[in-house]
């Protein structure tokens, strides 16, 4: 696997990988979580979705045409999110890791071929699930996808 490290002088530790520069771990495919009576056209659509798990606008999400499309659906502030949504979104991001790179062997591949690297989800637009930009943000896609990793590796 290539490259993926942060441009020095970014604040951010030697050897981290920049999520950006592996779109093949950010592949989206059709899964299937465990937790879901139903498949989901892409992990994208089925995160979206569970903002409104129980709603019809949760049906909307999962047919929408792209992952673009069910993100835009997601973030549609009209609609009112679960009320437990806070508190539940690290898990059903989880769970559609989990689905995702088990799901599909080649994605678990490219996923273990980072190595011992910390990932990093680089984007000065998020500091839940990125860094922030400067390092600073939780970096919620990272730590999930580093603890996947891990139990993948040890089988």
């Amino acid at each position: 696997m290539r490259g993926g490290r942060c441009p020095p002088g970014d604040g951010h530790a030697r050897g981290h990988r920049v999520l950006q520069r592996h779109r093949r771990l950010r592949r989206v495919l059709e899964l299937r979580p465990l937790s879901a009576p139903r498949t989901w056209p892409t992990s994208q659509h089925y995160f979206q979705a569970q903002k409104f798990a129980g709603t019809p606008h949760e049906d909307a999400i999962r047919k929408a045409r792209t992952p673009a499309l069910a993100a835009e659906l997601g973030r549609d502030r009209r609609q009112k999110l679960r009320r437990d949504w806070e508190s539940v979104k690290v898990s059903v991001m989880r769970d559609a890791l989990r689905a995702k790179f088990t799901q599909h062997p080649a994605l678990a591949q490219l996923l273990l071929g980072t190595g011992d690297a910390k990932l990093v989800e680089h984007t000065a637009n998020d500091d839940h699930w990125g860094d922030g930009g400067d390092g600073r943000g939780k970096n919620m896609l990272g730590r999930p996808l580093m603890q996947l990793r891990d139990e993948l590796r040890a089988g």
